[in-house]
């Protein structure tokens, strides 16, 4: 994969100059403002069918099969996954968080965790529809 950065030009426009490793390592809430605000500008990883394969590599595992990412939680990490899986134009919602660790054959999530992801899926999903336009 490509490097994205970002640094503030001579003239005040941001552009974006960090590697995919350090992009995946966010949180997801600055992951999808980087996302929404760079759609055009960004590497990232688009096929579903790929997120969720990370996706399940990563929850059964809890080391980011990306090579030089440190997720900045793991709760984070799925929701960047599964946000970047998800259909764009349906939001995800705490059903089709528990469907989806059901179908992965994933462990169980407590209530609370459950709630964080879709959140911040849900908050991923959004910067893509909203970047992709």
């Amino acid at each position: 994969m490509g490097t994205t950065v970002m640094e503030l030009t001579a003239d005040g426009q941001e552009t974006l100059t960090m590697t995919v490793a350090q992009f995946y390592s966010l949180p997801a809430d600055q992951f999808a403002y980087i996302v929404k605000t760079y759609y055009s500008s960004i590497v990232r990883i688009d096929s579903p069918l790929e997120n969720l394969s990370l996706l399940k590599s990563f929850a059964l595992t809890n080391v980011s099969p990306l090579t030089g990412v440190t997720p900045a939680s793991r709760d984070d990490m799925i929701a960047i996954y599964l946000g970047s899986a998800s259909d764009k134009t349906i939001p995800i919602t705490v059903d089709t968080v528990t469907a989806v660790n059901t179908i992965l054959g994933l462990p169980a999530l407590t209530p609370e965790e459950t709630a964080d992801i879709q959140a911040k899926a849900e908050d991923v999903r959004l910067a893509i529809l909203s970047g992709h336009g």
